[in-house]
């Protein structure tokens, strides 16, 4: 079930980011900024090969430059512009529910989550046109609130990091579950029950 709703409040959600030479936080679509990141519609795509009969073929994220046989046709599927994040796109700034972390493999919302695994892990506050998932939220807007990250990064590059985000830096504790330790972080910016 996908619920669209907007949101007054800021919704808190976790997330993990990998994370650029510059200590630039990368999203699957692009580096993270400092302040509100606004989420946008992918472009183009996905592009797809089709015969005569409307079979479809291998599919694309680009348009692909090549000579194809007869009869055989390439198509862009792509969705027409729209809100974002949009319920028939993967458009929007991901994020995870507190406490629903674990994934049923089969589970759609896991498609976005490749962005989603990194040596920085932190809290963002979700705003504007938000889709909630069964295990997470596509926002049209989000800003990071803390981050946590391995000791060494945070010993190399945390002020960095702190600087350029204006937000805490600390330390994943060596033990335990990474999302574990998110999930209480998150409680202490927890606004809204999810």
């Amino acid at each position: 079930m996908i619920d669209t709703f907007w949101s007054p409040t800021p919704i808190i959600g976790i997330r993990h980011w990998p994370m650029a030479v510059d200590g630039v936080l990368s999203g699957f679509h692009g580096p993270w900024q400092p302040g509100w990141n606004e989420a946008t519609h992918f472009g183009p795509g996905p592009f797809v090969i089709l015969d005569d009969s409307g079979n479809s073929g291998p599919s694309f994220s680009h348009p692909v430059d090549l000579s194809l046989p007869p009869g055989f046709s390439q198509r862009d599927l792509s969705s027409p512009p729209h809100p974002v994040p949009g319920v028939t796109c993967e458009c929007g700034l991901y994020a995870m529910k507190p406490g629903r972390e674990g994934l049923a493999s089969g589970d759609p919302f896991a498609m976005g989550l490749a962005s989603l695994i990194g040596p920085v892990g932190g809290v963002v506050e979700l705003a504007g046109r938000v889709i909630e998932h069964a295990h997470g939220y596509r926002a049209e807007r989000a800003r990071i609130l803390h981050l946590l990250a391995f000791r060494d990064l945070v010993r190399l590059h945390g002020a960095a990091i702190a600087a350029l985000y204006q937000v805490p830096v600390d330390v994943f504790a060596p033990w335990g579950n990474r999302w574990s330790q998110l999930r209480r972080l998150a409680a202490r910016y927890q606004r809204r029950t999810v």
